[in-house]
């Protein structure tokens, strides 16, 4: 190994980590960019970069509440983001929660538009991924420069090798590229194999001349055919043909040779049969000799000739389209794939057989047809067929998924004449394409391209086209007419192909016209008699003539008829019942007779195998099926079950647990589950929330629900809400439109719980039919399919009356008018006035008049919006119940503002714990005061509003939320006052002072004990203890004597016994007189100490601690030694410092 190996080693294994490093690199690039992806995402983004972006997605989940979304998807940040993402609208209890952000900075991104936030997508990832695009331009210089050093080292490398060579090979593009390196051995012979494919220019690069380092090129030797195809060049314009004198495509070869240069020609040909040879031999080579052995070549079996012309009329695909570049033609394309289909059931390989076409847009088509006719057999196109074919515009949809690469044993080469010349092949099927009126028939008109496309089978060959077009060409006609004169003469020109049996020769030949008539009469590839050989099974073959599979093996194995053999382990020597081709297996012939299992039971009928001896009986009776009563452990069930569950191992209960759960349902999961993986509710939650719908979310037990997720039932004449039920909506406050002849109207608006008396008279309006309205006086009409006259009989026949069970057909509607619901269903008022509990908003006299209002507020305080007897659907837009309906909305309306608003508090709570930042303290407080004015003007204090003052039954906001949130905001006072902002204690204090009163008024001791808490707190912290002790002490014996919370009434004594010893300690301070000194030397602070438990101590003299004691009061180590204090002591504080000063 030398040194250059082992640079050469090293620097791959370098560009190896760097190839994997900028793979990792350019895929973490080219990730969409999410909310944790790539490296942290947007929420990683959204930190880097500071801010308040994070707010438009965060998610305030409360009192255990997890947000859901369709299909049970748990909402979070994540979610949020691809919602936005995707261009949705924001929720609305997150527009509620952006609405609270007081920040002047703060940028709404819901409000942008989807390609808006497509182009911000795109901002934040260029931002987030600027480190990673360093990087990579490091790595990628890296690489480059390391594979500039692999270069150098290679070369290296070879300029070792070539400098003992004899021989170097190479191609005539390697050779112009490397031929500094190839100069270094001045090589004075160059040789050049199919010299007239390469341009001139490639075989003069490769030349060299004398320099200080090499040798000048001596001799050249070209070896190749100037009459087959010439060297490719991209564009026509430079071609020979295209006559503009550039001739790029003219090789130094046939330059030479054309000029006179000396030349010598092979004679002796040793590929293709004599008949085929005499074609190139007519047109191109009329001095070539066959070798004696070509004319040995086996005839093709099953065909009567070995080289035909198939001629044919059927136009190629587009033509007269003079812009279509490359030609298909279906029709041929189609019969290729029968011929070469024919052609394999005579026994020929695949590798045999190639299909050859002057266009690649026809190869594609073969394909095509070829995966369609063919089950198992694809087309093989080459590498350099397939560039040619991606590259060409006009094909439409180069689909690849319809060849194969090289190998596949099951493969058919299809290739185009240019990328098949120097190859060859036993049997070639071309198909010519062009086929139309004009005669064009554009490469086939050059004389190159034809001599290679005959030049290339051995054995056999048979063209598919169409002679007029070739015959009509003006300048192809000179290279084809003697070509089919040719075939004319053999009378090889046909419009038929010419099939022979194989196995029966003498029957003559068949022409196989049609597609169809080779799978007609050439099924298998034969003739259509049966076969008739002797499988070795004894069966005949049901097949039609096949020359394939002489020996059967193959269609022994698909053999199909009943198999005539004994199975191996049968007792009684039935007969297999199975198919020739299959094992024979167990004995399947089915006993015509009982037989007695081991476990007692009865089996009628069982095949021969599974009751042949002991061990087959005793394994189907633990199958046996017959159902006996047992009694299963632990579980006690009695239940019905199979004998082989009940004789089994490990038992298994079939009954359903029906174990009351914690939830109160009972559990639906068959007993064995419960064992193994618990008790599980499958059912739903029936409970009904307090806006009238029933949850209908997988049972949670115990647990609260969620919030409603049903459409909002707030509808009336005027509008409707067209949001989710758990978003807050605005009553209607247009004005009420119940109104009749008898009661009057109602004098408030359309929101508020009406304050007129409902009618019990009969509808004296007319339904389209004519006939009188069967609804009560001041509701709407029913359709006439209503009508009691002219309704259908399921109509009449429906149950009405829920006391009596009259139908609608019996009800007597005059005196019982009835009332049509939005569902659909119906009933008299006086079923549904009892259901809908409308006493409970009137009073009536003893004859059953209207006769005053009831207010509601304490009357439906625990009642639900009532719902339809028949299918729960909620009660609306029924006018006789709008007082009852109306109260219902706003008390739901007022509970989900204040569910709303109870987050609020619990944000700004957080808030208050997590900050001790005075700005953003003070923005909240202002919040919080705006909090309060949304809390006072809740849904029903609005419909009081708009009711301009009348006497509306509607209660005021709850007093205990007033509360949380004026401890809330003189909370944040407090803290205030601590960061040493002094006008803050008046705030503070007025703030506890009002909620106090409030918490009195509403007889709320625990909240009014909390707050004397609090408030004493702030003023011990903040006040001379001379103005606070008098005030504290007041406030804290009001919690010891009149609070109901033990733990409040013990840390408010606690705080009383703390006062009143600092007003002790003050005495005995100033009783020593030592206010100003004391008279052996030095301040107050050199004399008085704290034990560990903070109660004071005095040291007298010069105050500097000699002898540990014990404090009086607790009996904690007090004082020191040699002047130096116990390290669990300290000077003193507190209320020694207060007396001091």
């Amino acid at each position: 190994v030398t040194d250059a190996d082992c640079r050469m080693r090293s620097v791959v294994a370098q560009l190896h980590a760097c190839k994997e490093e900028m793979t990792e690199l350019l895929k973490t690039l080219q990730m969409p960019l999410t909310w944790n992806e790539p490296n942290g995402g947007v929420n990683e983004l959204f930190s880097t970069i500071g801010g308040n972006l994070h707010l438009n997605f965060e998610v305030r989940n409360s009192d255990g509440f997890v947000t859901l979304a369709k299909k049970n998807k748990t909402v979070d940040e994540e979610y949020l983001f691809n919602a936005w993402k995707e261009g949705k609208d924001c929720p609305s209890w997150l527009q509620d929660s952006i609405f609270w952000i007081d920040d002047p900075d703060f940028q709404n991104l819901w409000v942008l538009r989807h390609e808006e936030r497509l182009d911000q997508l795109h901002r934040w990832k260029d931002f987030h991924l600027e480190t990673l695009m360093a990087t990579l331009e490091n790595v990628n210089r890296r690489y480059d420069e390391l594979s500039a050093e692999k270069a150098n080292i290679s070369q290296e490398i070879d300029s070792l090798v070539l400098s003992e060579a004899r021989i170097i090979g190479a191609t005539t593009t390697g050779a112009a590229k490397y031929k500094e390196l190839i100069s270094i051995k001045s090589a004075s012979v160059v040789m050049c194999e199919e010299a007239g494919e390469v341009t001139e220019q490639n075989v003069i690069s490769a030349l060299t001349e004398r320099m200080e380092n090499s040798k000048e090129t001596k001799h050249l030797i070209l070896i190749g055919d100037h009459l087959q195809l010439r060297p490719k060049v991209e564009s026509y314009s430079l071609t020979k043909v295209s006559g503009n004198g550039f001739d790029l495509d003219v090789s130094l070869f046939e330059r030479l040779i054309q000029s006179g240069f000396k030349s010598a020609m092979l004679n002796v040909q040793h590929r293709m049969r004599p008949c085929i040879a005499d074609l190139i031999r007519r047109q191109t080579y009329p001095t070539l000799e066959d070798d004696p052995r070509v004319s040995k070549y086996p005839a093709v079996k099953g065909v009567a000739s070995n080289m035909l012309f198939l001629d044919h009329s059927v136009y190629e695909d587009g033509a007269g389209n003079y812009e279509i570049t490359t030609k298909s033609n279906s029709y041929e394309a189609s019969l290729c794939v029968e011929i070469v289909r024919y052609l394999l059931l005579q026994g020929y390989r695949h590798s045999q057989v190639t299909i050859l076409t002057p266009y690649v847009g026809q190869i594609l088509t073969i394909s095509r047809e070829m995966k369609r006719r063919m089950k198992d057999v694809s087309a093989y196109v080459s590498d350099l067929d397939q560039e040619t074919l991606l590259r060409q515009e006009d094909v439409n949809d180069p689909d690849m998924s319809t060849v194969v690469q090289a190998g596949d044993e099951n493969s058919i080469r299809c290739a185009s004449i240019d990328n098949f010349q120097g190859e060859e092949s036993d049997i070639v099927v071309i198909s010519l394409v062009r086929s139309n009126a004009q005669g064009s028939i554009g490469f086939l008109k050059e004389e190159q391209r034809v001599n290679v496309l005959l030049s290339r089978a051995k054995h056999g060959m048979y063209l598919l086209g169409n002679s007029k077009t070739l015959r009509l060409s003006q300048k192809g006609k000179h290279v084809w007419n003697p070509l089919i004169e040719i075939f004319e003469n053999a009378g090889n020109i046909v419009e038929s192909f010419p099939t022979v049996c194989q196995l029966h020769p003498n029957d003559g030949i068949t022409y196989c016209t049609t597609l169809q008539d080779f799978r007609i009469q050439r099924p298998n590839g034969g003739c259509c008699r049966p076969c008739n050989a002797r499988l070795s099974c004894g069966h005949a073959c049901p097949l039609m003539c096949h020359p394939t599979d002489r020996s059967h093996i193959v269609t022994h194995k698909q053999c199909t008829q009943p198999c005539r053999r004994i199975p191996l382990k049968c007792p009684h020597n039935h007969p297999c019942k199975r198919r020739c081709n299959e094992e024979c297996g167990p004995c399947l012939h089915v006993l015509d007779e009982e037989v007695i299992l081991p476990c007692g039971h009865t089996v009628t009928s069982p095949t021969c195998d599974s009751v042949c001896d002991a061990t087959s009986r005793k394994k189907l009776a633990k199958k046996c099926r017959e159902e006996v009563t047992f009694a299963f452990l632990p579980c006690n069930h009695r239940c019905t079950t199979t004998c082989a569950n009940m004789n089994s191992e490990h038992p298994v209960c079939p009954s359903i647990c029906g174990e009351t759960l914690a939830c109160g349902h009972k559990c639906q999961l068959r007993c064995s589950s419960c064992k193994t993986m618990g008790h599980s509710c499958e059912q739903k939650c029936e409970r009904t929330l307090f806006c009238g719908h029933v949850c209908g979310r997988p049972c949670h037990g115990d647990e609260k629900c969620p919030p409603c997720n049903n459409k909002c039932e707030v509808a009336c004449e005027h509008s409707m809400c067209s949001g989710k039920c758990r978003n807050v909506c605005s009553s209607c406050v247009e004005e009420c439109d119940w109104q009749c002849e008898h009661e009057g109207s109602c004098s408030l608006v359309c929101g508020a719980p009406c304050n007129r008396f409902p009618c019990n008279k009969r509808c004296n309006k007319f339904l389209r039919c004519g006939h009188q309205c069967p609804s009560v006086c001041g509701e709407h009409c029913p359709s006439e399919e209503f009508c009691i006259q002219c309704c259908s009989d399921s109509v009449r026949d429906e149950i009405v009356d829920m006391i009596e069970f009259k139908s609608y057909g019996e009800h007597d509607i005059d005196s019982d008018p009835i009332i049509f619901l939005k569902c659909g269903h119906f009933y008299p008022i006086s079923t549904l006035d009892g259901h809908m509990e409308l006493l409970k908003a009137y009073e009536v006299d003893t004859n059953g008049n209207f006769k005053d209002l009831k207010p509601l507020a304490s009357g439906l305080d625990a009642s639900k919006p009532k719902a339809c007897p028949n299918c729960r659907s909620i009660v609306s837009s029924v006018k006789r119940y709008g007082r009852l309906i109306s109260f219902y909305r706003l008390r739901s309306l007022e509970m989900k503002h204040m569910i709303r608003f109870n987050i609020e508090i619990q944000k700004y709570s957080q808030v208050f714990e997590d900050t001790d930042d005075a700005g953003k303290l003070e923005k909240v407080v202002d919040k919080i005061v705006r909090l309060e004015n949304d809390l006072k003007m809740g849904p029903m204090m609005k419909v009081y509003e708009a009711c301009a003052g009348q006497d509306v039954d509607v209660k005021p906001p709850p007093v205990d939320s007033l509360i949380k949130l004026k401890m809330l905001y003189a909370m944040y006072a407090g803290k205030l006052v601590r960061e040493s902002r002094d006008n803050w204690y008046g705030k503070a204090s007025k703030a506890y002072d009002e909620a106090i009163r409030l918490a009195d008024a509403s007889d709320s001791r625990k909240s009014g004990s909390q707050l004397r808490i609090n408030y004493s707190k702030l003023m011990l912290t903040w006040l001379a203890n001379s103005d606070a002790k008098p005030k504290v002490i007041s406030l804290l014996e009001w919690v010891i004597t009149e609070g109901v919370d033990d733990e409040l009434k013990k840390e408010a004594r606690a705080m009383k016994e703390s006062c009143e010893r600092d007003n002790i300690i003050r005495e005995v301070v100033k009783a020593m007189n030592v206010v100003h000194g004391y008279d052996y030397g030095g301040g107050w602070s050199s004399h008085w100490y704290e034990c560990p438990n903070g109660h004071p101590y005095f040291i007298g003299e010069c105050g500097g601690a000699m002898e540990v004691g014990r404090c009086m009061e607790c009996g904690a180590e007090v004082g020191g030694s040699s002047h130096q204090l116990l390290g669990t002591n300290r000077p003193a504080g507190g209320a020694v410092a207060d007396a001091m000063l």
